[in-house]
């Protein structure tokens, strides 16, 4: 395998005041992932240079760090339970509170994460507005941590440091592959496993190439892990590419 070039990775921070990722496919979920999917960063790049079909960015290997413990809280909202249902009065300008309904949605409170993109298969040009998006604080369109109702902010990371590790055994602080996992009893609470979709159709909104991964939750402890060919030392920490 080809070592990756530091030159193409993009490293940020993101965070916000509440986040809710839900599975890709669906257009309500009440759970939420621990942390953005890899569709979800590939939608945040798109918005940040204002890309409005960002297939492109399916080619891309990513990575994510928590930076602190995941809380999270239920919350409750307001909604149709009919949105073109006999409830709602066009004409008369008015809709018929018994069609309301209250909805409960799991949100991460205060999150932080560290996001790392391999962008050495991506067009020179998108490759550079990335870049220069990123590292001045810039975008095109509003950003959100996973819908539309909590907006995102984010920093770039300067990369000091990046050395491929070769060991075949590694303990790592980012996402990895579940099948990779080396089962480590002082860590186990503190881990998730989670799957999801790697690949979208931006054209007509379908997901494949879903893949199981275990992160670790509480923002504080290593994962170890078998090599897959694509870990990292950056900076201080252990990444795995996925």
């Amino acid at each position: 395998m080809t070592d990756l070039n530091k030159d193409d990775i993009l490293a940020f921070k993101l965070m916000g005041d509440y986040a809710h990722y839900s599975h890709p496919a669906t257009n309500y979920s009440s759970l939420t992932y621990p942390i953005p999917p890899k569709t979800a960063i590939m939608g945040f790049l798109g918005a940040i240079i204002g890309l409005d079909d960002y297939s492109e960015l399916n080619q891309i290997k990513y990575s994510v760090s928590i930076n602190k413990n995941i809380e999270k809280k239920e919350f409750v909202f307001n909604g149709l339970q009919k949105v073109l249902g006999t409830n709602l009065k066009l004409k008369e300008g008015y809709q018929d509170a018994r069609g309301k309904k209250q909805f409960k949605r799991e949100l991460i409170v205060a999150p932080e994460y560290d996001i790392f993109v391999d962008l050495s298969t991506i067009s020179d040009n998108i490759k550079g507005m990335l870049f220069d998006y990123i590292q001045n604080h810039k975008t095109k369109y509003q950003i959100y941590m996973g819908i539309n109702a909590f907006e995102a902010d984010f920093s770039n990371i300067k990369i000091e440091t990046f050395k491929r590790i070769a060991d075949e055994e590694v303990v790592v602080n980012t996402l990895i592959p579940l099948d990779r996992y080396i089962y480590d009893l002082n860590v186990f609470n503190h881990v998730s496993n989670i799957r999801f979709a790697t690949e979208v159709n931006t054209k007509i909104r379908t997901f494949s190439e879903f893949r199981d991964f275990i992160v670790d939750i509480s923002g504080k402890q290593e994962i170890k892990t078998q090599n897959n060919g694509c870990i990292y030392k950056v900076n201080e920490k252990g990444v795995c590419f996925v």
